[in-house]
């Protein structure tokens, strides 16, 4: 067992709040990605979990234990930081190798934890190499290796592919995905990249000023956001959201968005909602040219963005900007006014003054 509970964690530096009663476990096993903006509190919690950073109040316990008040060395963790910190003057093999030596372990283990290591991750041809003549991707991977050898209770990732261009990101990200499931460790990973947390998470934490707004699976995160902040921030394009008023009217809802009406008689909502202020949201792949019959609105085609397996087609309604992902095939052509069909059953409504979903 390896998992992590975090509880009313709390952490301040001078007056100002960087983490604000924070509560979250991190299940064995699990992949759990901090997703958020920068300055949303998600490194400092991660750093909280290394124990790199002293907190104010709350409790961290690994495995069961209170680790609050332990050395990092005694928590049982290993971390893989953003930049890759390498010794620039030993080899492969001995920058794997050489916080397992400073343990004191024997030279027979290190040895087999090192070849284990680098055959995991497809640098045993390279072990013999210095930093300098290996690729950024590689690097990545020695640094990973260094922390595997550690054979830790928890993984932490501090947005380690941040350094690499798009094709190494994408690469390392299947190998972290795959060495995940062959270890089945128990991996906390940080990162500001939607891709990525979609792509790799068990579950996505969302973090928004200090706070948790939102911890769930990927497809629950995108297709149910819980907050307004959720829906912004997670999705690219983003959730498109539309300002206006829930209506009831003979036994139906509505959202009158000032410019056209949108049925919600097939919306869950969580609770009772009374008719208020609200935010619909809408994701730019359920928007699309209305076909004759359907619920739709006009507005005016802006312009038309082509993204190779994607078209986005940008167009404007009451003055405010608004996005809809259509095939190449479909977007062929459209421009000027046209009439654009919703999928209603994939709305999701906000209150407007508190944000969060009805």
């Amino acid at each position: 067992m390896s998992g992590i509970s975090i509880e009313h964690l709390n952490k301040s530096y001078a007056s100002v709040a960087v983490l604000r009663d924070v509560n979250l476990q991190v299940e064995d096993g699990e992949f759990l990605v901090l997703l958020g903006p920068s300055g949303c509190g998600k490194s400092t919690l991660l750093n909280a979990i290394a124990g790199l950073e002293e907190i104010n109040s709350g409790a961290i316990r690994i495995n069961g234990a209170d680790v609050s008040a332990l050395e990092p060395s005694q928590r049982g963790i290993a971390m893989v930081f953003q930049s890759y910190a390498l010794y620039p003057t030993m080899s492969v093999y001995r920058n794997m190798a050489f916080g397992l030596k400073i343990a004191g372990l024997p030279k027979t283990e290190v040895e087999q934890r090192v070849a284990w290591a680098a055959k995991l991750l497809q640098l045993d041809h390279l072990l013999d190499r210095k930093p300098a003549a290996l690729s950024g991707g590689q690097r990545q991977r020695v640094a990973i290796g260094r922390a595997l050898v550690r054979r830790a209770a928890v993984y932490l990732f501090d947005e380690p592919l941040s350094n690499l261009d798009a094709k190494l990101r994408t690469e390392t990200r299947i190998e972290l995905k795959k060495l995940h499931s062959e270890l089945a460790s128990t991996i906390v990973y940080v990162t500001h990249d939607q891709v990525e947390a979609m792509t790799l998470a068990s579950r996505i934490a969302v973090m928004n000023g200090g706070v948790i707004e939102q911890c769930a699976d990927p497809t629950t995160i995108y297709d149910t956001p819980a907050t307004l902040f959720v829906a912004g921030f997670v999705g690219s394009p983003a959730m498109n959201l539309f300002h206006g008023r829930l209506v009831s009217e003979g036994g139906q809802r509505f959202a009158d968005i000032g410019h056209a009406r949108v049925s919600l008689d097939r919306y869950r909502f969580s609770g009772e909602a009374a008719d208020q202020r609200i935010v619909l949201g809408i994701r730019p792949e359920s928007i699309a040219l209305a076909v004759e019959g359907a619920e739709a609105f006009e507005a005016e085609v802006r312009f038309v963005e082509p993204l190779g397996a994607d078209t986005l087609c940008w167009f404007d309604l009451g003055g405010a900007s608004y996005c809809a992902r259509m095939t190449p095939a479909a977007a062929r052509g459209v421009a000027g006014r046209r009439r654009l069909g919703i999928d209603l059953d994939r709305l999701s409504v906000f209150a407007e003054a508190t944000g969060f979903r009805l």
